[in-house]
């Protein structure tokens, strides 16, 4: 994906396309899976962007649902670029690969409607999220 692409992006969530946004925001569009903080700093090693800016960046991103959080079962956060913006109109789960703790968004025929207990009187839904465990093809080798 491109530069401008990314613009487009953050143009249309009324943010400033800085060099560390647009950085960050092209390591998603590129990425095939979550990253996590770390995997992020370290494939921005060479753009001199500080981990306090990239934590700023991820919480600005998650904020304007430009990107989503996955947390894995270590407490470790991946971000992934949110559905609307990579694939938009599907719902999707995460698989988490249990032998190398891999996070990524999978499409699936699923259709999830928090609606359908809102008027359940014990319950006030704000999202869903579907979890699949197991091995991805490297670990399962």
């Amino acid at each position: 994906m491109s530069v401008e692409n990314a613009q487009k992006i953050l143009k249309s969530h009324q943010l400033k396309a800085t060099q560390g946004r647009l950085a960050v925001l092209e390591l998603f569009m590129n990425s095939s899976k979550a990253l996590s903080h770390s995997d992020i700093e370290h494939a921005l090693t060479d753009q001199s962007i500080d981990r306090v800016t990239i934590y700023r960046i991820l919480d600005c991103f998650v904020g304007n649902g430009i990107i989503h959080k996955v947390s894995s079962e270590q407490a470790i956060q991946f971000f992934a670029l949110s559905h609307h913006s990579h694939h938009p109109g599907i719902q999707h789960a995460h698989f988490i690969c249990d032998g190398c703790d891999a996070v990524e968004c999978v499409d699936i025929p699923m259709k999830i409607e928090a609606d359908s207990l809102a008027n359940h009187p014990d319950y006030h839904i704000d999202s869903v999220t579907v979890t699949i465990h197991g091995k991805c093809s490297h670990c399962s080798n």
